[in-house]
């Protein structure tokens, strides 16, 4: 039986042999000084794997058959720079100039556009007094706008208007005749109506608010009567004629429009008189309705008191023996007396007609 043969660790290699370099490693000029063996770890074989690589110098290769080939890397060659000429030199230059502007532009655009600190467009409001001027700046531009949208309307109207005042002329002198004919007042489905010459239909919907007081103020319709009055006593006999006429006329115009005429002092007063009355009496009823408020609430509170100061007397007593406890409902008569004071019916009678039917 033959003996087993050693086998070879990096431990037991001899100093004489040659590291192994692969096809395209270099092999380092000097061979890493051999470590103690107490010093020798895991990390010897990567140090010594470093140490094989190396620019310069011969390097121990294996051909395809196996045998050692000795052969040399050559260094490369050094860059040199090119020499250029002033002409070149200025292009080049120039060149690099106009790139740079050109940077510079897009970045000032780019800045614009997302309105950086420092640019034309201001940037984001950083105070207060910035945010107020800013907002100030808006509002007098979009008056200025305003403004010249306004202008340019009144242009437009002014051209327009001039032009219909012509057309306008020569369809007067024709309607002139048309005129003097006067209809009643004429009432549409919808409201509208017709004015007295048929020339125009006045919306129902919405009217246009009429000169002079309201329907209701009979002060004022008199105050006008009585300003009219002095104007026309101020007048010549001539002149306070021609007005009584003029103003005749309009009182018939405005009846066949269906508009209603205030115009007799007689009326107004009695009309003035029954409406005081109605003001007066509608004052003493408030009054009155007042006073029932009050003198009801008065009343509760006299019988709430009343109803606890009789629980706290019998208090402890049982229920039977404790009095009912009553509560106010309803509300104090005007008359102050037991029953409520009825009004008498329109066709009764006076009260001495009914005693003397007694």
């Amino acid at each position: 039986m033959q003996a087993p043969v050693p086998r070879m660790s990096w431990r037991t290699r001899p100093k004489s042999a040659k590291n192994v370099v692969l096809p395209g490693q270099t092999k380092s000029e000097t061979a890493p000084a051999e470590k103690p063996n107490d010093q020798l770890n895991l990390g010897a074989e990567t140090n010594s794997e470093a140490g094989l690589i190396s620019e310069d110098g011969p390097q121990m290769v294996f051909d395809d058959e196996g045998n050692e080939v000795e052969s040399s890397v050559a260094e490369k060659p050094k860059s040199q720079k090119k020499v250029l000429s002033p002409e070149e030199q200025k292009a080049r230059e120039q060149r690099r100039a106009e790139l740079k502007k050109k940077l510079a532009s897009k970045i000032s655009l780019l800045r614009e556009k997302r309105k950086a600190p420092g640019t034309k467009t201001g940037g984001p409001v950083k105070s207060r007094e910035q945010m107020l001027a800013e907002r100030k700046k808006r509002q007098e531009a979009k008056r200025q706008e305003k403004l010249k949208r306004k202008h340019e309307d009144e242009q437009a109207d002014s051209s327009s208007s001039s032009s219909s005042d012509e057309d306008s002329d020569k369809s007067d002198a024709e309607d002139a005749e048309d005129a003097n004919v006067l209809f009643g007042n004429i009432v549409f489905k919808d409201g509208s109506r017709a004015t007295s010459d048929l020339s125009k239909v006045r919306s129902g919907v919405a009217q246009k608010k009429k000169k002079g007081p309201s329907n209701n103020d009979i002060k004022a319709h008199m105050q006008k009567l009585e300003a009219k009055r002095r104007k026309l006593d101020s007048l010549t006999p001539e002149e306070r004629a021609k007005q009584e006429e003029k103003d005749k006329w309009q009182s018939l115009m405005s009846q066949a429009e269906g508009i209603k005429v205030k115009d007799d002092e007689k009326l107004l007063k009695k009309a003035l008189k029954r409406k005081e009355k109605q003001k007066l009496k509608s004052e003493i009823e408030w009054k009155e309705r007042k006073q029932v408020v009050k003198d009801t609430i008065a009343a509760r509170q006299k019988r709430r008191e009343a109803n606890l100061k009789s629980r706290r007397e019998n208090k402890g007593k049982k229920g039977k023996h404790q009095p009912r406890l009553k509560k106010f409902t309803g509300t104090v008569n005007k008359g102050g007396k037991g029953k409520d004071v009825k009004k008498r019916a329109g066709f009764e009678g006076s009260a001495k007609s009914k005693g003397k039917s007694k």
